[in-house]
C-alpha cells in the first residue's frame, strides 16, 4: 500500500468516529502549513499530515490532511479516497478546484472534500462526520 493511500485511508476513517472561545492553532505538513480555529471542548489528535478534531460528545469529527498528490488530479484522488475508505455508494461531484465525496462508512454519513494543487503537487482533504454542522462550518471557514 503506497503512502498516499495510507494517508487517504487514515484521514477518511478517523472522521468516522460549543464553539465559544475557539483557539487558533497552526499545523505543518512538509512544505505546507495551515491554521484553524479549534472550538473549546473539542479534542485534537495529530494524524499523519494534519489533525483530527473531535467534539466533546464524540458525535462530530473533522480531519484535515495535507499530502503529496503524486501529480494526481482531484477526480483521481477522490476516486482513490472513496475506494480506500470503503465509502458505501459514494457520490462524487467535482468542480474546477475540488471534488466532494458524499456517502457513508460503516453506516455513518461522511463527507470529504479533496483539493489538489498542480503547482505544488500537494493536496488537502477535509473529512467530516456528525451532525454539528454549525461548528464544522466555522472550523472549515477558519482554515488559512
Amino acid at each position: 500500500m503506497n503512502k498516499i493511500t495510507k494517508v487517504i485511508m487514515a484521514a477518511a476513517l478517523l472522521s468516522v468516529a460549543a464553539y465559544a472561545n475557539a483557539a487558533q492553532k497552526s499545523y505543518n505538513s512538509g512544505d505546507k502549513a495551515f491554521s484553524i480555529d479549534i472550538p473549546s471542548g473539542w479534542t485534537e489528535k495529530a494524524v499523519e499530515g494534519g489533525v483530527q478534531l473531535i467534539s466533546s460528545d464524540s458525535k462530530t469529527s473533522l480531519a484535515i490532511v495535507v499530502a503529496d498528490s503524486g501529480g494526481l488530479d482531484n477526480k483521481t484522488l477522490a476516486d482513490s479516497i472513496a475506494k480506500a475508505a470503503n465509502y458505501e455508494n459514494p457520490q462524487i461531484e467535482c468542480e474546477d478546484a475540488y471534488c466532494n465525496i458524499l456517502g457513508t462508512i460503516n453506516g455513518v454519513k461522511v463527507g470529504t472534500t479533496v483539493s489538489a494543487d498542480a503547482e505544488s503537487k500537494l493536496f488537502m482533504t477535509i473529512t467530516q462526520a456528525g451532525e454539528d454542522a454549525d461548528s464544522l462550518r466555522k472550523i472549515i471557514d477558519s482554515i488559512e
